[in-house]
């Protein structure tokens, strides 16, 4: 059969911690994009830390802090994608985005 190609682009960047910043891969053209995404990554890093005392607590882990110190504690990776999808000039040869899963 015909094979179809992926078509788009993205950005991805680490957004916590702090020193895995690449600063010189953020977009410079939207001034307030740093801010946004400083603020958008502490809150989602509170979120998780409550919800991993939660599960620890409902899990009957040793701690509450048991399943955030497994996945790095205070030096936990928090990741960003953003998907574009340009117009494509041949729709027909392509399919966006392959099926896929994050990794585990």
């Amino acid at each position: 059969g015909e094979v179809k190609l992926e078509w788009g682009d993205y950005y991805y960047n680490f957004v916590r911690p702090l020193d895995r910043r690449d600063m010189s891969k953020w977009p410079i053209q939207l001034s307030d994009f740093t801010e946004a995404m400083d603020e958008y990554s502490t809150e989602l890093s509170k979120l998780f830390e409550y919800l991993m005392k939660v599960l620890s607590r409902h899990l009957g882990l040793e701690t509450e802090n048991s399943l955030n110190e497994s996945v790095g504690g205070e030096r936990k990776e928090l990741q960003i994608r953003i998907n574009y999808y340009p117009p494509c000039p041949q729709p027909d040869l392509v399919v966006g985005v392959a099926p896929h899963s994050d990794p585990v």
